[in-house]
Formats: structure tokens, C-alpha cells, sequence
């Protein structure tokens, strides 16, 4: 597999949008959530071994930053990603990777607020080409 393939999961539904560009996905991709792939399209899809073992310590800052901004905004209810309360990931992650190496008032390194915004950034991503109205299911509109 090269830089720019992508392994395809349980193609059954074309996006209803389609990146273009040097970056555009081949045209038979299609991300689906991992519960509508077949059990082979799953095993290409190490979240595990090819994700929170490579970077175990950073999801762990990711998840309590998510358990900060969860108490800061939306006090005394269910851990959740309240949307509709801040939408420009872009903005706010590269101003808290300009800070890299260096901590926020509340003591969150901003490298975790980078990551944590480029994340939300990318399922936002993923979603609006999938187009199928989902989101994430940590996630309330």
C-alpha cells in the first residue's frame, strides 16, 4: 500500500461529499462506522495496536482534557461533546500548537488542546463526507 491509498471499509454507500485535490481519497473510499464493516474491513482496523498503543500517554491527557471541558461546560451532566458550544477546531488548534511545549492557565499542556481540537476537527471531517447525518456517539449536536 502506498502514501496515498487507502484501505476501503465495507463500501455500500457512496459520501455525499467528496474531497478533491492532491488529498482526495481514491474514488471507491468510503469510511464507515466500524459496526457497519465486515469482520475482515474491522481487522484493517487496528484502533488498539495501530492507535492507543503507538500513543497511549496522549490519549490519556485527550480523555481527561475531554472530562475538564466536560465539568467547565456542561456541569453536573454526562460526559459528552457539546458541539454546538465551540466550532472552530481549525482556529483553536493551531493557536494552542503555536503554544506547544508550554501549559494553559488551567495547567493542560496546549499540545493535548491541539490534539484534542484536531481530532474533533477530523471526525467532523469524516461525518460531513460519510453524509449520512451520524455523529460520533460521545457526541450530542
Amino acid at each position: 500500500m502506498t502514501e496515498r491509498e487507502f484501505k476501503t471499509l465495507g463500501n455500500t454507500k457512496p459520501p455525499a461529499f467528496k474531497a478533491t485535490g492532491p488529498f482526495a481519497p481514491p474514488p471507491d473510499y468510503v469510511h464507515l462506522p466500524l459496526e457497519d464493516a465486515s469482520a475482515a474491513d474491522r481487522k484493517n482496523a487496528p484502533i488498539v495496536t495501530g492507535f492507543l498503543d503507538y500513543f497511549p500517554d496522549a490519549a490519556l491527557e485527550c480523555a481527561m482534557l475531554s472530562k475538564i471541558g466536560n465539568d467547565q461546560h456542561n456541569p453536573g451532566e454526562l460526559l459528552h461533546w457539546a458541539r454546538q458550544k465551540s466550532g472552530d477546531e481549525s482556529d483553536t488548534m493551531v493557536r494552542h500548537a503555536m503554544a506547544r511545549g508550554t501549559r494553559d492557565k488551567d495547567g493542560v499542556r496546549h499540545s493535548t488542546k491541539a490534539a484534542w481540537r484536531a481530532m474533533a476537527n477530523l471526525q467532523k471531517e469524516i461525518e460531513a463526507e460519510r453524509g449520512d447525518g451520524l455523529i460520533s456517539r460521545g457526541s450530542r449536536p
